[in-house]
């Protein structure tokens, strides 16, 4: 099981900030003016784009950290039986799904950077016969098997999840409670519902298989404490000119393409010092992206996960109010 969800029971929601003082009688309210500090910390622009992997891992973090806060709320005895967890349990699905959905969107970027990984080790100085030529001058072998990695790499970008992302992204849209008293379970259940409708579909965005047009459409009242912060991060993810890829995908497609170009000129004397900066460039670019990856990939994990742990102590919470009731 993932180490964020082993910390549930004993962690705050976000280490790096100073705990907010209990100012009201709601057991949700404390839960719910973290939930606005962390949301404002999405709002730090990361590698000078909206769009990017270590962005995402930041705000698929956010929503694990909340899914785990808002299970301990729910284990609090003091809270009321009457809260109603029925549609959460429902509205919690399309999470579970999405958070695949995100996985296999990974893996279909890891499979395609084996193309380029091969494309390298064709070029890297150290694959190269000493005895038989210069080790910075691949042979035209080794340029052509190159060459044909990189256009496998510039083939594969076809979409694993495909339509059924807008799917998901429509179903997790949350329903808002109506204005007057609403319980602390039901709070939280509609922070985390929100919450998870923005991350998921920043992530479908990201890897170019959601809807951008969706992002305009989240928004939240201002009836909530955590409102204004989870508007700004919309807004900032809606706006700036329509969705772009990942900034560390973006550098890997732009490293391949200059890499490509470098192999397609005609033999010169600077040829061997370009082949070289553009292969460090395009090695910088791919361990970057895979660092990216593997960072989402563990967050993703990590929500996932903390979703399943909350859904068990939901229904464990109404199994014991059932208990209680025969």
């Amino acid at each position: 099981m993932s180490s964020l969800v082993a910390k549930c029971s004993n962690s705050r929601l976000f280490h790096s900030k100073p705990h907010l003082k209990h100012s009201s009688s709601s057991p949700s309210r404390p839960f719910e003016e973290e939930l606005a500090l962390g949301l404002r910390s999405l709002l730090i622009p990361h590698h000078g784009s909206r769009f990017s992997l270590s962005w995402l891992a930041g705000a698929v973090r956010l929503l694990g950290h909340i899914l785990c806060s808002a299970a301990a709320l729910f284990s609090n005895p003091s809270l009321p039986e009457y809260d109603d967890l029925d549609a959460h349990l429902d509205a919690g699905v399309p999470l579970l799904d999405s958070c695949n959905a995100v996985s296999a969107e990974i893996a279909r970027v890891e499979r395609r950077l084996l193309h380029l990984r091969l494309a390298l080790r064709f070029l890297s100085p150290k694959e190269v016969d000493e005895e038989d030529f210069a080790p910075r001058h691949p042979t035209k072998e080794r340029l052509r098997g190159a060459k044909k990695a990189i256009a496998k790499w510039e083939s594969m970008s076809g979409l694993v999840t495909g339509r059924s992302a807008g799917e998901f992204i429509r179903r997790m849209a949350p329903d808002e409670p109506t204005r007057g008293h609403v319980s602390a379970v039901r709070r939280a259940t509609f922070a985390v519902e929100a919450v998870s409708h923005l991350v998921m579909a920043a992530a479908m965005v990201v890897f170019g298989c959601g809807d951008f047009e969706l992002l305009g459409e989240i928004k939240v009242s201002r009836n909530w404490p955590w409102a204004e912060a989870y508007n700004d991060v919309a807004a900032a993810l809606s706006g700036g000119g329509g969705p772009a890829a990942p900034a560390e995908l973006e550098a890997v497609e732009a490293s391949a393409s200059r890499l490509k170009a470098v192999m397609g000129t005609e033999e010169k004397g600077d040829r061997a010092d370009r082949l070289t900066m553009a292969v460090k460039e395009m090695e910088t670019a791919t361990e970057e992206l895979t660092a990216g990856l593997d960072g989402l990939r563990e967050n993703v994990n990590g929500a996932f996960h903390a979703a399943m742990e909350m859904r068990n102590t939901a229904l464990n919470r109404l199994r014991s109010r059932t208990r209680r009731c025969k």
